[in-house]
């Protein structure tokens, strides 16, 4: 089944009242940010449970502090998306596309993922990893400014505490 446009993708959206019914949301020009006016498809300190989003086009969408429980995004196009401080839980991400997404302190639970040839498995290390690349360049960045012959070395250590890595 082919994906739905943007456009097919909120009225489905709408039309199963999980967003407000009217006007089609704007689609954003760039990755959403917490702070952005216009936020196009968006999900904030919201429940999302027992839904299927599948087949949709909704790149760029914005998930900040909600529940995202029992859904399936099954071959969404969820690109560019930004997903900070949810709870992921019982969900879907068979062939969906999070490709350049954002998930940043997010919890998952039992959550599938296809994505990238991933088992469930692998979604945390996935994750771990970007936020270890992104501590890294960080600190490429910011440590040659601040350091000097009178200032202490700074050391970082990672502590891995689950036995499922």
């Amino acid at each position: 089944m082919p994906r739905l446009s943007y456009e097919d993708s909120c009225q489905a959206l709408q039309s199963q009242q999980i967003i407000d019914p009217g006007g089609i949301p704007l689609f954003p020009q760039k990755p959403p940010r917490h702070d952005d006016e216009v936020l196009g498809v968006g999900f904030f300190r919201t429940m999302l449970a027992d839904s299927k989003l599948e087949h949709l086009t909704l790149p760029r969408t914005f998930f900040g502090r909600s529940e995202i429980r029992a859904t399936s995004f099954q071959d969404t196009d969820l690109s560019e998306s930004t997903a900070n401080w949810n709870e992921f839980i019982d969900v879907d991400f068979s062939a969906a596309d999070i490709s350049r997404s954002d998930f940043r302190a997010c919890v998952f639970e039992r959550v599938f993922s296809s994505v990238f040839g991933l088992a469930e498995r692998d979604l945390p290390v996935l994750i771990f990893a970007t936020v270890v690349s992104r501590l890294a360049i960080f600190l490429a960045q910011t440590l040659p400014a601040r350091s000097s012959p009178e200032r202490p070395a700074h050391h970082f250590s990672f502590h891995l505490t689950s036995s499922k890595l």
